[in-house]
C-alpha cells in the first residue's frame, strides 16, 4: 500500500503489485485484494479483470468484507465474471450486514431499481439513509436523486438540495453539479453560490459542470465575464465527447471571442456536435455548409441539415426552410393552397414565435401578399409591429409605411414620420427617403424644407 501510493516517496506500482502478489500467495486477504485492484486498473501489471475477479473473491473468502463489496460491483458490471445481478446482491448485502460503508450505497441502489432482488423503495431509502448518516458522498448524493424526482418518496426539492450540498461539502463532483443547478434557479445570491460550486464541480472533472462553468463565464452570469476562460473550459468538455461544449466552442470560434477567429476549427467542432445528435447544433452545421465557412460549400448536405434544425425548432433555419419552401412554390405557380407554400409560411409562422424577427417580416409580407395564406393586412402590419418591437429594421420602416398609407392600421401621419425618423437615424436610406417627403409636405408635422 505505501508503493501504490506513493507514501514516503515516489509511486511505485510494479513494486507495489509484485508485493502484493508476494503477501497474497502467502494467504493474506489484504494482499489479495491489492493484487486484485492492482489487476481491475492495470496499475504495475497488465489489465485482467477475470484475474481480478479471481483475487477478489479469494481475499472475500479470506474474510476482507471490503473485497466482497468490489466482487459485487464486478458481479454487477460483468466485467471480469458474468453479469450476474443476484450474486451482485448477495455480496452487497453481506458486506452491508458486516458494515462495510460503501456497500449500503450499493445495496440501495439495488433495492431502488429491483436488480437481482425486488424493487422494495422502503428498503432502499433505509440502506441509503445508512450510507448517507455514515457520511458517504454517494449515499448523500443518491438521496438527493431520491428527493428530486420523488422516485419512492414524496417529492421534496428542499430535502433534495439539503442531500445535495452534504454530498458537495464532502467533495462529491456530481453533488456539486446537481447543488449548482438548483442554486441556479433561485436568488442572486444563490445565482453567485452556484457558479462558484459549478467551478468546483468542474475542477472535479464533472463534465456537465465543466460545460455550464463555459457557458457562464461566456455570459457572464454569477461570474465575472471572461470569453477566454470560457473557451478554455469549452475545448475541455469538447475533447472529452461533450456536443454542447463542442457547439459553444465552435461558436467562440466562428466569432473570434476569446481568441482568433477560427472558422475550420469553427466547423469541425460545431459538425461533431450535429452528428452527435446536438438539435442545436443541427441550423448551425447547416448555415455553415450552405455559406462554404470553413469547409467546402455543399448545399445539398446543407438543406439536410437545416431541414433536421427546422424540426429541432431552430429560429434561423425555420425561417430558411419556410422562404426556399415558398420559393419553391412560388416558381412552380401551383395555385392557392400548395401544400409546399402553406408549408413555407407554416414554417415562417413557428420562426416568429420564437421570435426570430426577419421571420416576423416575411410572415408579414405573406399575409399581405396572399399567395399562400388568406390576404390579411391587419395580420400583416401585427406582425411587422412585432419584428419593430424586436429591433428588425425590415419591420420598422414595413410599420412605417403602413401608418404612412393606412394599411392593416389607421392611418397616423405623426407615428409614421417618427418610426421613419429612427430607421432613418439606424442607417435606413429608404427610411431616410421616406421622412423627407413627410418632411417636405408637412405631413405628421411641420413643414421642414432644405
Amino acid at each position: 500500500n505505501t508503493l501504490s501510493r506513493g507514501q514516503g516517496g515516489e509511486r511505485d506500482p510494479v513494486g507495489a503489485a509484485r508485493w502484493y502478489r508476494e503477501a497474497a500467495d502467502a494467504g493474506d486477504p489484504a494482499g489479495m485484494e491489492g493484487l486484485a485492484a492492482s489487476f481491475r486498473l492495470g496499475l504495475g501489471v497488465e489489465t485482467d479483470l477475470a484475474a481480478a475477479a479471481r483475487w477478489y473473491r479469494a481475499s472475500a473468502e479470506a474474510g476482507r468484507i471490503s473485497a466482497l463489496r468490489s466482487l459485487g460491483s464486478m458481479h454487477y458490471s460483468g466485467k471480469g465474471t458474468p453479469k450476474d445481478p443476484e450474486a451482485a446482491f448477495r455480496c452487497f448485502l453481506a458486506a452491508a450486514e458486516a458494515g462495510c460503508l460503501p456497500a449500503y450505497y450499493d445495496l440501495g441502489l439495488l433495492y431502488r431499481r429491483g436488480h437481482g432482488t425486488p424493487r422494495n423503495h422502503p428498503e432502499a431509502m433505509r440502506w441509503s439513509l445508512r450510507g448517507a448518516e455514515g457520511g458517504d458522498p454517494l449515499a448523500m448524493f443518491a438521496l438527493g436523486v431520491v428527493y428530486e424526482t420523488g422516485e419512492g418518496v414524496p417529492k421534496d426539492m428542499a430535502r433534495g438540495a439539503a442531500w445535495y450540498r452534504k454530498a458537495a461539502e464532502k467533495g462529491h463532483p456530481n453533488g456539486m453539479y446537481n447543488l449548482a443547478v438548483h442554486l441556479g434557479r433561485g436568488s442572486r445570491a444563490e445565482v453567485a453560490e452556484a457558479a462558484l460550486w459549478y467551478r468546483r464541480s468542474a475542477e472535479a472533472g464533472c463534465l456537465p459542470a465543466i460545460t455550464a462553468l463555459g457557458e457562464i463565464l461566456s455570459l457572464g452570469t454569477g461570474l465575472p465575464q471572461d470569453e477566454v476562460e470560457a473557451r478554455t473550459w469549452f475545448q475541455r468538455g469538447a475533447e472529452a465527447g461533450d456536443a454542447l461544449a463542442a457547439y459553444n466552442l465552435g461558436l467562440l470560434l466562428a466569432r473570434g471571442l476569446g481568441g482568433a477567429r477560427d472558422d475550420a476549427a469553427a466547423a469541425r467542432w460545431i459538425g461533431r456536435a450535429a452528428k452527435k445528435g446536438l438539435r442545436d447544433a443541427f441550423g448551425a452545421y447547416g448555415l455553415l455548409l450552405r455559406e462554404g465557412r470553413g469547409l467546402p460549400q455543399d448545399e445539398v448536405a446543407a438543406w439536410t441539415w437545416l431541414e433536421r434544425g427546422a424540426e429541432a425548432r431552430h429560429p434561423r433555419s425555420m425561417y430558411l426552410v419556410g422562404l426556399r419552401s415558398i420559393s419553391r412554390a412560388d416558381k412552380r405557380g401551383s395555385p392557392a393552397g400548395d401544400s409546399l407554400g402553406e408549408a413555407g409560411v407554416g414554417w415562417l409562422e413557428r420562426a416568429a414565435q420564437a421570435n426570430y424577427a426577419p421571420a416576423m417580416f416575411s410572415l408579414g409580407q405573406e399575409l399581405r401578399r396572399g399567395a399562400w395564406v388568406p390576404r390579411d393586412e391587419v395580420q400583416a402590419y401585427v406582425r411587422f409591429l412585432q419584428g419593430a418591437r424586436h429591433g428588425d429594421l425590415d419591420c420598422l420602416v414595413a410599420q412605417g409605411r403602413a401608418l404612412w398609407r393606412g394599411r392593416g392600421v389607421a392611418r397616423d401621419l405623426v407615428a409614421a414620420r417618427r418610426i421613419f425618423q429612427r430607421a432613418a437615424e439606424a442607417g435606413r436610406a429608404d427610411a431616410m427617403g421616406s421622412l423627407g417627403r413627410l418632411l417636405i409636405a408637412g405631413q405628421g408635422g411641420p413643414v421642414d424644407e432644405p
